[in-house]
């Protein structure tokens, strides 16, 4: 809407003290936003020789993930979020990763009659390596695929409760009844 009919609606917007609106600016190309920034920054005090507040300039698109400033300087908002979550799914990596090494390490020690056995029929350290990695690598694969296929049949549930519409990328679509 055009500021002056903003301004017929809502007449007390007219104050300079009021903290509103929010002005959202396209410049121009070329425009360095730091010296911008550095011109504005005083506008306020032209207007209200007793206000503290101090005008800035932020890409748009930066709104949604960094949207809370204290004091013209960045101090949070919705990224915060972000890196809580993926701290939380680090640390069930670290934990998942110690599991299966550790269930690896049982599952070993009651192979060693197999390795016994396979050495003395000429069985190499490096064909059981390959041997032992590649069933490792094989179970993480038909982990990975039944993951896929768990997140395929859950996903339409979780879109309707969480009111998103999420889908899996990289061309995977899997329809369902």
């Amino acid at each position: 809407m055009p500021f002056e009919a903003f301004l017929d609606a809502f007449p007390d917007e007219k104050d300079w003290n009021n903290g509103d609106p929010n002005t959202f600016l396209v410049l121009k190309k070329g425009i360095d936003v730091k010296l911008f920034n550095r011109k504005i920054e005083e506008f306020m005090k032209s207007k209200n020789k007793y206000s503290n507040a101090k005008l800035f300039m932020r890409p748009f698109s930066s709104g949604y993930l960094h949207g809370k400033y204290e004091n013209g300087v960045l101090s949070g908002g919705r990224i915060e979020y972000v890196r809580l979550f993926a701290g939380i799914a680090l640390f069930i990596l670290i934990i998942a990763c110690i599991n299966f090494m550790n269930l690896a390490t049982a599952k070993a020690s009651k192979r060693m009659k197999e390795v016994g056995i396979k050495k003395v029929v000429g069985a190499t350290r490096l064909t059981l390596v390959i041997q032992y990695l590649g069933e490792s690598l094989l179970m993480a694969f038909f982990s990975l695929l039944l993951a896929i296929v768990l997140v395929a049949v859950s996903l339409s549930t979780f879109n309707d409760i969480t009111g998103k519409q999420l889908a899996l990328g990289m061309g995977v679509h899997i329809m369902l009844p």
